[in-house]
């Protein structure tokens, strides 16, 4: 039987589409097969999402803060319009799909906003720490799938200068940084979920875990389907 696949979003500058290929190897190690969505149509969003079992929202630029009700900081970094649209529509019909979601990153945030939330625009203007290029140890609340894959806590990398501020519709945090930085979500739903850190860059039970448990909820839907 052939493996569930997933849906990946992708950013694109200088003419070409990117996307780490840390993000598709963590799918493959996980039992799914990877497949990168650029950017396409508003009308195409439901016909590419047909023809998959999961969406994996990947990292990158600042989601634009206009789609939160705020003015723009002096330090966030340059948005991107399309990207924007297209993970925005790509969210929405998954929504409307049931199709397991998994963010990570800006994915965590562009899931956040999508569903009524805001954001921290600038982490060291705000908190006064610096989430950029490091490691630090995350502490998780008991009784959710993250407690179940990583415990009460564990380190994490971190590559970001936003962050969840106000958490979006159905949205409840699990996991926090020591200054308070929100690291990971659960959602009402089970099978859509997001964290703040680079589990495809981390091989670690941690990181096999989140993706593993993504593509067990990928699977499930694809068998739904018939």
């Amino acid at each position: 039987m052939m493996k569930p696949i997933i849906a990946i979003s992708c950013s694109f500058d200088e003419k070409q589409f990117r996307m780490n290929d840390t993000y598709t190897g963590a799918v493959e190690r996980a039992g799914g097969i990877p497949v990168i969505v650029p950017y396409i149509a508003d009308e195409d969003v439901p016909g590419v999402l047909n023809m998959v079992d999961g969406l994996l929202l990947s990292g990158g630029m600042d989601v634009d803060p206009k789609h939160y009700n705020d003015e723009a900081h002096p330090k966030t970094e340059a948005t991107t319009p399309e990207r924007d649209r297209v993970e925005f529509a790509l969210f929405e019909e998954a929504c409307r799909l049931n199709m397991p979601i998994f963010g990570i990153c800006r994915g965590i945030q562009m899931i956040n906003v999508a569903l009524g939330g805001s954001l921290i625009q600038d982490i060291p203007d705000a908190v006064g720490t610096v989430h950029t290029k490091v490691d630090h140890p995350v502490t998780v609340e008991e009784g959710n799938y993250l407690y179940e894959i990583a415990g009460k806590s564990f380190i994490s990398n971190s590559s970001h200068h936003q962050s969840i501020k106000e958490p979006g519709k159905g949205l409840t945090p699990i996991a926090w940084t020591e200054d308070g930085i929100i690291e990971a979500v659960k959602h009402e739903r089970d099978d859509l979920f997001g964290v703040q850190w680079h589990p495809e860059r981390m091989e670690c039970e941690v990181s096999d875990g989140l993706f593993k448990r993504f593509v067990a909820f990928a699977k499930a839907y694809k068998d739904a389907k018939g």
